[in-house]
């Protein structure tokens, strides 16, 4: 039975074309509707294992069952994230997943992810906070945290924005260089 779709992130291609073509793997954290994993697959064919986690498990079962990624480990990502061994994946990704942990628990989940990617790690989250619902029936889609450019440059990523905000005036060329005025924060970080 054929589903409408719900959402889908307008900037998704701009993350997966920031992932390297030779990259052999990669660990997409809070997969979703497996958006990312299906761009992946269809545009980096070096890609020998594409790995998800997620915490919903009705997401994790229909990414499950098109066969997008080749494991998909269901549960909290920071408690999963410590039991993966240091330097597993060429790339990790995380769209929009940093800002539905509180600010601690997001800061573990950077260390994680910086101590099991070897190649860059790639983060989206809003550059400004608001009240989230739950659809999908899924409680886990309330944001709890606001990360700020500072968060990610302190810890040596580089960040570029994407879309306008809707309360400030900008224009998107601005925007990519000055993520300050930017709706979406793109942050990646070289290994």
């Amino acid at each position: 039975m054929s589903e409408k779709i719900s959402f889908i992130h307008p900037w998704l291609s701009l993350v997966v074309n920031l992932v390297p073509f030779n990259t052999q793997s990669v660990l997409d954290v809070g997969i979703c509707y497996g958006n990312t994993g299906f761009l992946l697959r269809r545009s980096r064919h070096s890609l020998s294992r594409l790995d998800g986690i997620e915490i919903w498990p009705p997401y994790a079962e229909d990414s499950f069952n098109v066969k997008i990624y080749d494991r998909i480990m269901v549960g909290s990502c920071v408690p999963i994230l410590q039991k993966i061994p240091d330097k597993s994946y060429g790339v990790v990704i995380a769209t929009e997943l940093i800002e539905h942990l509180d600010h601690s628990d997001g800061l573990i989940f950077l260390g994680q992810v910086e101590r099991i990617a070897s190649e860059c790690i790639i983060i989206t989250t809003p550059s400004h906070f608001f009240e989230s619902y739950s659809f999908d029936d899924n409680s886990f889609q309330l944001h709890k945290s606001l990360w700020k450019i500072k968060d990610f440059k302190s810890r040596g990523y580089s960040v570029r924005g994407w879309g306008f905000r809707k309360d400030l005036i900008s224009f998107q060329s601005l925007v990519y260089r000055f993520p300050q005025l930017a709706e979406i924060l793109i942050a990646k970080k070289m290994i």
